[in-house]
């Protein structure tokens, strides 16, 4: 799974559909994938964000449509999933699966990342409980690394 640049993308695509939906917030998107491949951010456009993935030789949009405020996208959002028309079910499938453990895993690393700095600076009653909390996200993050093997 990989997102493409703008200019990679825009010689690739040559158009698709709607083909699902997964609900996650765009700093999590964005911490899985990087900026996204088209910021329009025109609140007055049908498409603000949109990340162009590979998976499998096949391309995936990551899109948010018709959104009325900008301001939508600090909780949770149904993101659209399109994919070229000859992409099957069994594969959008399996996108959507391996976008949810990217995201899972992505945002499990920055916490993690996050966990380990605090402990820098942390006293020591702090410092037990981050160290807690830190070993049950790197026990998840391998939980899911070995289903994505």
């Amino acid at each position: 799974m990989k997102k493409l640049s703008k200019k990679r993308a825009d010689g690739l695509r040559t158009g698709g559909c709607l083909r699902g939906y997964s609900y996650q917030f765009y700093s999590d998107l964005e911490i899985a994938f990087g900026k996204p491949t088209y910021d329009y951010g025109d609140e007055n456009y049908k498409v603000n964000y949109e990340w162009v993935v590979q998976y499998k030789n096949h391309l995936f949009w990551i899109y948010d449509w018709k959104v009325e405020s900008l301001e939508s996208f600090t909780d949770i959002y149904r993101w659209n999933i399109g994919s070229e028309d000859k992409a099957s079910n069994e594969l959008v499938a399996d996108f959507k699966d391996a976008l949810d453990k990217r995201v899972r895993l992505k945002t499990l690393e920055w916490d993690i990342r996050l966990m380990k700095e605090a402990l820098l600076g942390a006293d020591p009653i702090d410092r037990t409980s981050t160290k807690l909390r830190l070993q049950a996200k790197e026990t998840a993050r391998r939980t899911i690394l070995k289903t994505m093997i």
